[in-house]
């Protein structure tokens, strides 16, 4: 009766080392960067690659009636040959896997070697094995001499004072409102809010907070539109969780009212700025990094364009898949938030995975075909990412949501392929913007408006 052999640890072969001596190898067929070969290890390296291993183990090999490391060899290999089969095909594999990448001559592999015995092992025997490998698409790097349309930054006198006049609204200067104040959007409260389960005060979940009452306050938002008209001293209700009887009662104790009268330059003094020419730079400069983040994205859009015209070669099967599911995944979150805010599109809700394969499939894989086309770019223009880099980027992701800051760092600090892959972002967008560099067009100069909009056609257009 043979012994049903349990597959390797999965493990990666991009180091190519040892002689795959007395081995038998047969290619069965290859289909785009799929390779597919049967392997025969034969019984002679199996005993010898047994004996290397039981040899080591005998060394601090313990057992009752003898002293440690002095069992006899053949009783060593009949208490442990059953559990060492899987390391000793593992290794078998292994060597055969790096010869049949020798003979393909790939730089890479796409994936982890997928295998498959053919038969049980029987002592004695050869061993005959399926193994299957994708390697990474070859293909030569063209000299990039693409043509793009390129603009810049149109600031307008009238974009720069409504400017002035959304910064004084959304970042007003804030005073203690006299008494009798009442509450009004642009204001920041300080509240109470003392939690009723089911009639119950309950001091555990009680808290008190500040909040900032915007000067334009969301439809859906409750919760704000309660402080607006009220007074220090006065409360209102807000139930969070009307079946569980969860009350909040939130209690004015102080405002400070926005002062939203003001005057430019009085704004810019109060912010303690030198003079209101200086603020007035900074928006600028803001309004103009603004802009150009859009107009990154249009530039970008051409770049990809063209490269996916330029080139056209044979992607790996498991790397399309895994970014199919991916791609999905990413689509039933944003249909579960968009269900949660009561905007889904009910058509969405009936699309089962395939019909999102069949609907992204072609963007997906040229997706797939431009990672390895800005791979290869980056590899040879010596494109790297410092440590530095990662950490001002994880820095600027928390920065973006301060309250979500410490969550956003615990991710990163967990989950060390998530940091592969916000690597692979920035080199991403580092070669994109060399390539943009080296991209021949006149400059046009455009408004925020009229950037949005090219953004949205090409955007559209795939």
């Amino acid at each position: 009766m043979g012994v049903q052999v349990p597959p390797p640890a999965p493990c990666f072969y991009f180091i190519l080392n040892g002689e795959s001596v007395g081995m038998e190898f047969e290619k069965v067929k290859t289909e785009g960067t799929k390779h597919e070969y049967k392997v025969v290890l034969k019984a002679s390296d199996i005993e010898d690659c047994i004996d290397k291993i039981v040899s080591k183990r005998a060394k601090t090999y313990k057992l009752q009636g003898f002293r440690p490391g002095h069992v006899p060899l053949d009783i060593v290999r009949k208490n442990i040959e059953a559990a060492i089969l899987p390391d000793v095909f593992g290794e078998m594999i292994n060597e055969a896997c790096n010869t049949i990448i020798k003979e393909i001559g790939a730089t890479g592999i796409a994936a982890s070697p997928t295998y498959k015995f053919e038969e049980h092992y029987e002592n004695g025997k050869d061993v005959k094995v399926a193994i299957s490998i994708e390697t990474v698409p070859d293909f030569e790097l063209k000299e990039f001499k693409g043509k793009i349309k390129k603009v810049a930054p149109l600031i307008r006198e009238e974009d720069i004072e409504t400017a002035k006049e959304v910064l004084i609204k959304s970042l007003p200067i804030l005073e203690r409102a006299e008494k009798g104040y009442v509450i009004k959007p642009g204001d920041s409260v300080l509240y109470f809010a003392q939690c009723f389960i089911k009639g119950v005060p309950s001091k555990r979940k009680s808290f008190e907070d500040s909040i900032f009452i915007p000067s334009d306050i969301p439809e859906s938002a409750n919760f704000l539109k309660g402080f607006v008209g009220k007074k220090v001293g006065e409360s209102f209700d807000f139930n969070i969780d009307e079946e569980e009887g969860i009350v909040y009662r939130s209690t004015i104790k102080s405002i400070k009212k926005a002062l939203l009268d003001l005057s430019f330059e009085e704004y810019a003094q109060k912010r303690d700025f030198k003079s209101a020419k200086d603020l007035e730079e900074v928006i600028i400069k803001a309004l103009k990094n603004e802009i150009n983040s859009s107009i990154f994205v249009y530039h970008k859009q051409q770049i990809l364009n063209i490269l996916a015209k330029e080139y056209n070669f044979d992607l790996p099967r498991s790397i399309v898949e895994q970014e199919t599911r991916n791609v999905i995944a990413r689509i039933r979150q944003e249909i579960e938030k968009e269900k949660a805010q009561g905007e889904v599109d009910e058509e969405d809700l009936k699309k089962t995975d395939e019909d999102f394969e069949a609907e992204y499939g072609d963007l997906i894989k040229k997706r797939v075909l431009l990672g390895y086309i800005l791979n290869k770019f980056a590899k040879k223009y010596g494109v790297t990412v410092s440590n530095n880099e990662i950490k001002e980027a994880i820095a600027k992701e928390a920065g973006m949501n301060p309250t979500r800051a410490r969550s956003v760092i615990k991710y990163y600090t967990k989950h060390p392929v998530a940091i592969e892959y916000l690597r692979a972002e920035i080199v991403e967008e580092k070669v994109i913007e060399l390539l943009i560099n080296l991209a021949e067009g006149a400059e046009v100069e455009k408004t925020k408006a009229e950037v949005n909009q090219l953004v949205d056609e090409i955007l559209e257009q795939g």
